[in-house]
């Protein structure tokens, strides 16, 4: 009882965070659209894309796996592998950072005067480092059990930076590309709360008992498990973000910044449909670790069916209120709604066929779930290739439907096939169908 009153309020204070955080993300982009205009919201929407994806690719996939291995070694009381550990996490980051500025000082020798990467080159990477240390240091911090100070840094003090730098920009009216500025005060800004979660970090690694020497084998165990997790994290927690990168190169800034808010409210949804799991998900692995599978699959399958019927009931709500929400940014988004529905039926598919990716980590099979992820990238490319020329927004909207309906059908096949299980909310459904 006394663990459960720890970790309710806990628990709540991190979802508030979260939600408050998304609330003034939303909000600063419709600063961002109304003040200034709709095409230079397209253009942040972009450049956020890339630095997401550019944090996600730097620690190649270390930074998903080191709850994991900080708990661990934790338990070991084996503080020189975290360490280890750490130092691997940061050599790797580094290296990416500096393959990318070689990149920016060539670049800016051939880019026009106003060419994106001449203008933003340098805030970008500045802040996907930031990031990158923020998602590496953020997961150790959780499994060293300080889940505030691990969180807290992207989920709430990163917009709460963005909104700050807008109204400093915005002090300064007549600016002919205000974005620069605010890129470049987010950029330091970030830079700085990475610093100290950075020392936050290793305060708390000197807490961690010294007594388990290094395992010679530990090197070849993180990059087994991290490795998968590069693709799979950005095919699932940057799927959007990779469309954005996709679709810059197809629509104009515009017609971007309408699919971007798209995506954001349906972000938005996506951790709404997300908390069924999260609330669920330790009962469900504590069902596998003592190997009862009767008990395993029954709350694997309820958690689908509530977490199915909430993307429904949500869904419905956006083909509902997703005109007013895109107005709140202006009128250029007046015919954000129906896209907006299209999309939203993404979290119902993903919700349907469960949690397929988490299960086949669980069972040392997190490889199985790389081509499934693959798939659902190259048939993101070729289904924006097709769809949008023809069809504009309405096309980039079930582009990424039907991608994403590829990837989760071939994953939850996956794990069918590999683990003999059904992770979908289809044997639930038929259980009551029975019983009906």
């Amino acid at each position: 009882m006394t663990v459960a009153r720890r970790l309710v309020p806990l628990t709540v204070a991190l979802f508030a965070g979260r939600l408050a955080g998304a609330f003034i993300a939303f909000v600063t982009q419709a600063l961002i659209a109304r003040s200034w205009s709709a095409a230079t919201l397209g253009e942040y929407l972009f450049l956020l894309a890339s630095i997401n994806v550019a944090a996600t690719l730097m620690p190649l996939g270390f930074q998903v796996v080191g709850g994991y291995f900080a708990a661990e070694y934790r338990a070991a009381r084996s503080r020189r592998s975290l360490r280890a550990y750490l130092g691997q996490s940061y050599l790797q980051i580094v290296a990416v950072i500096a393959i990318l500025a070689a990149f920016l000082a060539v670049a800016r020798f051939w880019a026009a005067p106003t060419n994106t990467l001449r203008d933003f080159g340098l805030p970008c990477l500045l802040m996907a480092a930031a990031t990158a240390f923020i998602y590496v240091n953020g997961a150790v911090l959780v499994g060293l059990k300080h889940p505030v100070a691990g969180l807290f840094a992207d989920t709430l003090l990163r917009p709460l930076l963005a909104i700050a730098a807008f109204f400093a920009v915005a002090c300064f009216a007549g600016m002919a590309q205000p974005l620069i500025p605010l890129m470049w005060i987010v950029a330091i800004g970030y830079a700085g709360i990475a610093l100290c979660q950075m020392l936050l970090t290793h305060r708390a690694i000197r807490t961690v008992g010294d007594e388990a020497p290094p395992a010679p084998t530990m090197r070849g165990r993180w990059w087994r498990f991290a490795l998968p997790w590069t693709v799979i994290a950005l095919a699932t927690d940057f799927f959007f973000d990779i469309d954005l990168l996709l679709l810059g190169h197809m629509m104009n800034r515009e017609e971007l910044a309408v699919f971007g808010v798209c995506a954001r409210i349906c972000s938005l949804l996506g951790f709404g449909v997300a908390t069924a799991y999260t609330v669920m998900m330790p009962d469900i692995l504590e069902s596998a670790v003592h190997r009862n599978e009767g008990d395993f699959l029954r709350r694997l399958a309820d958690t689908n069916l509530v977490a199915t019927g909430f993307a429904i009931a949500l869904t419905a709500c956006m083909f509902l209120t997703g005109p007013l929400l895109a107005l709140m940014f202006g009128s250029r988004f007046a015919d954000a709604g129906f896209p907006l529905g299209i999309m939203s039926l993404a979290f119902v598919i993903r919700a349907a066929f469960g949690p397929a990716s988490l299960v086949l980590s669980f069972y040392d099979r997190p490889y199985a779930g790389v081509p499934a992820a693959v798939l659902g990238l190259v048939s993101l490319l070729i289904a924006d290739a097709i769809l949008v020329p023809a069809f504009g927004l309405i096309g980039a909207a079930w582009g990424a439907t039907i991608a994403t309906g590829l990837w989760c059908v071939t994953l939850w096949l996956t794990a069918l096939r590999n683990l003999k299980i059904d992770v979908s909310v289809l044997p639930r459904l038929q259980t009551i169908l029975c019983g009906a």
